[in-house]
């Protein structure tokens, strides 16, 4: 199982975490959307054959970050 969360570079602020969760820290302006972009995988779910195969495919992965 795994999960990928991209967001905009410029707006990457750093990762915090609690007792219960990993977060990532995002700068954001007080009426414009933040735009991102998430995913899973799952090995049986017939996306990706091996997690190499994932690993590959998330950093390849070039969205507009555009609201």
């Amino acid at each position: 199982m795994a999960a990928a969360v991209i967001v905009d570079p410029a707006a990457f602020a750093g990762f915090a975490e609690d007792a219960d969760n990993y977060l990532i820290l995002v700068r954001v302006t007080p009426g414009r959307p933040v735009v991102y972009s998430s995913g899973a995988a799952w090995d049986r779910g017939g996306d990706f054959a091996t997690q190499a195969a994932r690993n590959e495919y998330v950093p390849s992965q070039r969205p507009d970050f555009r609201p």
